[in-house]
């Protein structure tokens, strides 16, 4: 039997820690938090009827990975599609057009199919197909956004990837490395020779259907359904148990919390934290130290997400689908909003339940990278109130219930620096007992860190 300490009971750490205790091995989960799941977590509003339990953080995952859903299923949790509705792209006050359905980051497979030329116009599609017969040596991969004028122009860039990458990764194009279109970017561009050629290879790859799935009864459930499973395959899970050391005995490592004690001693050690704590702990271990690198490690976004259930009649008949992206000089304060009723069946039932006919459950997401938020969640709330009628084009919005959820530091854009510390990194683990999950060596989304961290625990079963 293999003994293995899990650092980090964020979605990547329970994961790795339930492939390992299904398959007998002793499995440590150790977190300074006091719940399981990170940015997967519940919220509970109160109606006139009941309570109404939505999700705090993410809401659906990328089906381009079939492990999530096969984790799911697993599990006996339900996977759910959304409602065959577009979402849309708010780029001004004056303005809304629903998203391409086609691309990947905003980026398009077919400049003039209708729904591009509805956001671009004619001269925006037209200099976004010229990709097609530019020479693979143009193109300025120092960031994405450098990356994606170079190619198919302004239009692109400002009115679609600007909104999407400010919606999706809360965090601005010129930060992101290229990679953020897909981890094998750089070898699809070589191949390929357009970012055209890329973008339809990796729509190509997707599974048939919906891009994003959800689970019935929201994304909460899967940490805590993952821990329920971890404890009774006899896993054990400890919470807020901060690790303050990391140490080798004997040929094997030690894990040490605040007490000073020790919290477990392992064969192997999975780290599965953001990645400024990792990398803390992996320089006090000797193995890797980032040094003056990790200065240059960019914090991630303080994201503060608004959810309101507002009476309104005409939000039935969903004006802007499942929601907006908005553009980052549109002059909102929200970066984006999904109409949950609009999108989630599930949902829809629940919230009737709650709070009656007519209601509706509109989260708004604040916060994009180096903003300072308002302290006051009450200010929070305001702005929501006020800019749901205006994102969503309806007059008759009143706001019966609401919340704030805080997320701070969250979701390290994957800059250059970024990505060259990650694969240092996990170069330098190999072979130590050490090894690294979660999204700042695996890409973000579910769709990336599930099936990494599921990898990482195989290797050590192997």
């Amino acid at each position: 039997m293999t003994s293995v300490t899990i650092i980090g009971a964020g979605i990547a750490g329970l994961t790795a820690a339930h492939h390992l205790a299904v398959r007998g091995n002793k499995v440590t989960l150790v977190d300074a938090s006091s719940q399981v799941g990170g940015f997967l977590a519940p919220l509970q509003m109160s109606g006139p009827h009941g309570d109404l339990l939505l999700d705090a953080g993410a809401e659906s995952f990328a089906t381009r990975a079939p492990a999530v859903s096969a984790l799911v299923t697993s599990l006996g949790l339900q996977v759910t599609s959304p409602e065959d509705r577009a979402g849309w792209c708010v780029p001004d006050r004056s303005s809304a057009f629903p998203l391409p359905s086609a691309g990947v980051l905003g980026i398009p497979v077919d400049p003039f199919a209708a729904d591009a030329r509805a956001a671009l116009g004619w001269v925006g599609s037209v200099r976004a197909w010229v990709d097609r017969i530019l020479p693979p040596r143009v193109g300025d991969t120092s960031n994405l956004d450098a990356f994606v004028r170079s190619r198919m122009g302004n239009k692109v860039a400002d009115r679609l990837v600007s909104a999407i990458v400010g919606g999706v990764h809360s965090t601005s194009p010129t930060l992101l490395d290229v990679s953020a279109i897909h981890p094998k970017f750089r070898e699809y561009f070589a191949d390929e020779g357009t970012l055209t050629g890329v973008v339809k290879r990796i729509r190509a790859a997707a599974p048939a259907g919906r891009a994003v799935s959800g689970i019935v009864g929201g994304l909460h459930t899967l940490p805590s359904t993952l821990y329920q499973s971890i404890s009774a395959a006899g896993g054990t899970v400890l919470l807020d148990e901060a690790v303050t050391a990391l140490t080798q005995r004997d040929g094997r490592w030690v894990v040490q919390g605040t007490s000073g004690q020790d919290v477990s001693v392992s064969d192997h050690i999975i780290i599965a934290l953001p990645a400024r704590p990792a990398l803390a702990l992996l320089a006090d271990t000797g193995i890797y130290d980032a040094g003056d690198q990790l200065n240059q490690v960019a914090r991630g976004t303080d994201i503060a997400l608004a959810t309101v259930v507002v009476h309104s009649k005409q939000l039935g008949s969903y004006p802007r689908g499942t929601g907006v992206l908005v553009s980052p000089d549109a002059g909102f304060q929200a970066k984006a909003s999904t109409h949950a009723n609009a999108k989630w069946g599930w949902v829809d039932e629940a919230v009737i339940s709650a709070f009656g006919p007519d209601h509706h459950v509109i989260r708004l997401s604040f916060g994009r990278h180096g903003d300072h938020l308002p302290t006051d969640d009450a200010a929070i709330v305001a702005h929501a109130a006020t800019e749901v009628p205006a994102l969503y084009g309806v007059s008759d919005c009143a706001v019966a219930a609401s919340a704030v959820v805080r997320w701070p530091d969250a979701l390290a854009p994957v800059t250059p620096t970024m990505r060259a510390v990650a694969s240092a990194a996990v170069a330098a683990t190999t072979d130590s007992g050490l090894h690294i999950a979660g999204s700042w060596v695996a890409g973000t989304g579910l769709a990336a860190t599930i099936p990494h961290a599921q990898g990482v625990a195989e290797r050590i079963v192997n």
